[in-house]
């Protein structure tokens, strides 16, 4: 065997030695063997530009198993200083009854009490926000309101505590997109849960999107354009340096 021949294999041996290395770490650190989630939507936008630290469409996301995670809600987030994704609290992707799937903001997590028409609110008492609620704390009821919320601060939810549906869940998250104007309308139960989104793959979901042609008309233009420099970046480096490398060799001869 030649060997410039030779040390391509081991160059390659190594590189697929890397990545199998890497994906099995982060399975591991997901607890999920499929441990990343393409965004297929808007909602989680903040601008119509794509930005590095928020969930746009055409973003990959690692994901983690519920079941490793304590979810910290916005709420809660807001008083702590906790953000994820360029906001307060956590995100979450979760089946919706309609059998969509959703990835979207936990704002708060209820919890029915004892007596069955009052509910505990994690964080509520302490939030500094603005709230208007039925019953005292700890024991709500009525309609809960909060207002003035979200990444800008223009966002405002309100729940109905006294909701049958409700009631029939005991306990659950209430999710809003950061780019919606409402709740999702459904108190998403712990095994309605699927994963909690860690951290983000700015773009590189864009190749997913473009292969199935889904929703490819609401990927930022930038995005398109940052993931097509990001992918001939590398390409362009390693020609280089491939070029150079010839070039001082064949000086040397």
């Amino acid at each position: 065997m030649k060997k410039d021949t030779r040390n391509t294999l081991i160059a390659v041996a190594a590189v697929a030695a890397v990545f199998v290395t890497a994906y099995t770490c982060v399975i591991i650190y997901s607890g999920s063997s499929v441990p990343f989630y393409t965004i297929e939507s808007g909602s989680m936008m903040h601008s119509d530009r794509s930005k590095i630290g928020v969930i746009d469409t055409g973003d990959m996301v690692i994901i983690k198993d519920p079941s490793k995670v304590c979810v910290v809600t916005y709420i809660e987030g807001h008083e702590t200083g906790y953000e994820k994704f360029g906001d307060h609290g956590d995100v979450i992707i979760y089946h919706h009854p309609g059998g969509r799937t959703i990835i979207h903001r936990a704002i708060l997590h209820l919890e029915l009490n004892s007596d069955g028409s009052t509910w505990s609110i994690r964080g509520l008492d302490e939030y500094s926000g603005t709230k208007t609620y039925g019953g005292s704390d700890g024991a709500y009821t009525g309609t809960l309101t909060l207002s003035g919320f979200g990444y800008d601060e223009s966002k405002s939810i309100t729940v109905n505590l006294d909701s049958v549906a409700f009631k029939a869940a005991g306990s659950g998250y209430i999710t809003m997109g950061d780019r919606n104007t409402m709740d999702d309308g459904v108190l998403v139960t712990d095994d309605m849960v699927i994963a909690v989104a860690m951290h983000e793959i700015p773009w590189l979901g864009c190749i997913k999107l473009f292969l199935t042609g889904t929703n490819t008309d609401s990927i930022p233009t930038n995005s398109t354009w940052s993931l097509i420099i990001a992918i001939a970046l590398p390409i362009i480096l390693l020609f280089t340096a491939n070029f150079l490398y010839e070039r001082r060799k064949q000086h040397k001869e």
